[in-house]
């Protein structure tokens, strides 16, 4: 999912067709929605989410469209009840709109920044070019947060609601294209904020800090070339009892959800971890005969059974496919119970779990590359595996001799966590809650 996926779906939308390798050593061309054999149209529609448990793709076609040398990027900045409107709302309305880019960052309940962005030429000369990748920049979290806090200290008065467009608050800039593309990179999102410490990270995420009067300024000019360390490095030299770590004492979660429930997926995500900003994208989901993802879910159902507004339904009038539109609920840091040191009180499984049970009451779904707590029969509920299996078990036996099920993949490693769902599924017995004695030789 990117800050383009209000307009174009999930990535996998933009794929034409692909060349695979089934595990038979076949070769496949042009696999694609619109392939002569049925066969070929059910292995594109489930290859989608399948983390390689269905074949090995060697080439893709893309759809492709013109770009741009800079994005013309609008911040709006937002605090609810005293700015006269809401950015959930914003949000929601901007998720619509045919901006080019949007996304949002949340940094409490009620205070957040708006960002929408077209590819522009920067022909303005009254409006500044950022180039927010620069190494010797504020990390773009913390540039993001500056406009918040500026806009706070303004003192603003309420005000009618405004459209997103309007010069209400709102920070105009140019950014390079490949800036934009990478401005949540040298930060790792706000991460490095927790690998460095809040007093570090702060001191680095101004533009100048003070020591003994005197501004001096940012470290960054003379060491931020340093940043980012490679992700790859970063899991490679991952232990064992770092991996348990980065479970326990901290969050990772990527979650899809409609739209219609971005005020209750933030009041969440507090309660059950209380890790700020939170990272807001739109994205368009599609209809689809044969894929994981169903947006006629039975939550669906279930929400105008209960008398609440139903999801919005769209039509693409290019395609003429129906979609809905969701959100991405990007979570990632350590909880505030862990960062008072409070561990007896924190349970990741137990959060994970009531996050997942929210996810499935909703209509969603989590991205499977973070951890997820779901047994077997639950994960069967939030993804549609019917044609899924049909493909491996059926269509090509020799997948599922050759590649793990997607279930099995993806759910955590950990033997701790398996534990745990052994006893919610009345299989075993896990080895003690997180924390315990029992525990003492991962910690």
């Amino acid at each position: 999912m990117t800050t383009h996926s209000h307009v174009a779906g999930f990535l996998h939308e933009t794929v034409l067709s692909f060349d695979c390798v089934l595990p038979d050593g076949m070769l496949i061309l042009d696999v694609g929605p619109h392939h002569s054999d049925e066969r070929f149209r059910k292995l594109y529609a489930v290859a989608a989410w399948s983390h390689g448990t269905v074949c090995t793709i060697t080439r893709m076609r893309l759809r492709c469209i013109p770009a741009k040398p800079y994005v013309r990027l609008t911040y709006l900045p937002i605090v609810n009840g005293v700015d006269g409107k809401s950015y959930h709302e914003e949000f929601r309305q901007l998720a619509h709109s045919s901006h080019s880019f949007v996304e949002a960052q949340v940094f409490s309940r009620d205070r957040a920044v708006l960002m929408w962005g077209d590819f522009s030429d920067a022909t303005d000369p009254s409006i500044p070019i950022n180039r927010v990748h620069a190494w010797w920049k504020p990390w773009w979290f913390k540039h993001v947060e500056a406009v918040l806090r500026r806009h706070e200290e303004s003192s603003p008065s309420p005000s009618p609601s405004g459209r997103h467009g309007s010069s209400d608050g709102a920070v105009v800039e140019y950014v390079p294209i490949d800036h934009y593309l990478l401005r949540h990179t040298r930060g790792i999102f706000w991460v490095i904020r927790d690998m460095l410490g809040d007093n570090l990270a702060y001191i680095l995420g101004e533009p100048t800090f003070t020591v003994f009067g005197m501004h001096v300024p940012n470290p960054l000019l003379l060491l931020g070339w340093l940043y980012p360390p490679r992700i790859s490095f970063l899991k490679f030299t991952t232990t064992p009892t770092i991996r348990l770590w980065t479970f326990t004492r901290q969050t990772f979660q990527d979650i899809v959800l409609p739209i219609e429930e971005t005020e209750a997926a933030v009041r969440r995500s507090e309660k059950l971890f209380d890790v700020f900003p939170i990272l807001l994208y739109p994205c368009r989901v599609y209809e689809s005969e044969y894929g994981l993802v169903n947006i006629d879910s039975a939550a669906a159902s279930a929400r105008k059974l209960q008398g609440k507004t139903a999801f919005k339904e769209c039509l693409d009038e290019k395609s003429g496919r129906r979609y809905r539109m969701f959100f991405d609920l990007g979570v990632y840091g350590v909880p505030r119970l862990v960062r008072e040191k409070r561990f007896e009180e924190y349970d990741p499984v137990r959060e994970m779990r009531s996050m997942e049970e929210f996810i499935a009451e909703a209509g969603g779904m989590p991205f499977l590359y973070a951890d997820t707590c779901m047994t077997r029969a639950e994960f069967a509920k939030v993804f549609r595996l019917t044609t899924y299996d049909e493909v491996r078990t059926q269509l090509f036996p020799a997948m599922a001799r050759a590649f793990p099920h997607l279930y099995d993949k993806t759910k955590s490693e950990l033997d701790l966590i398996r534990g745990a769902l052994g006893e919610i599924e009345g299989e075993a017995s896990p080895p003690g809650p997180l924390g315990s004695p029992a525990d003492k030789k991962y910690s």
